[in-house]
């Protein structure tokens, strides 16, 4: 078997912090579609290992919106009309 360790190479990006959006719709009291977006950052990818030679090796966006169906388990509450604010 070879070493691969001397053969390794990878690229790695840093965490990013993004805008994101939800909306939710009720089909019945029990069925819901939501759906969640943000938008898209933008990734500089560093080589590493190996590839360190090259330094920004591209960028990359990612755009991932998802929609969910949902099932509630438990009956429904009502809200009634009454608020009250206590400090």
């Amino acid at each position: 078997m070879s070493d691969w360790g001397t053969y390794a190479q990878s690229a790695e990006s840093i965490y990013v912090r993004q805008a994101s959006f939800t909306l939710g719709y009720f089909a019945t009291d029990h069925i819901a579609a939501e759906l969640e977006m943000s938008i898209p950052p933008t990734f500089d990818l560093e080589g590493t290992g190996t590839l360190s030679q090259y330094g920004k090796i591209g960028e990359a966006k990612q755009w991932n919106p998802t929609l969910l169906f949902k099932y509630f388990l438990m009956a429904p509450r009502r809200i009634s009309g009454r608020s009250s604010v206590s400090v």
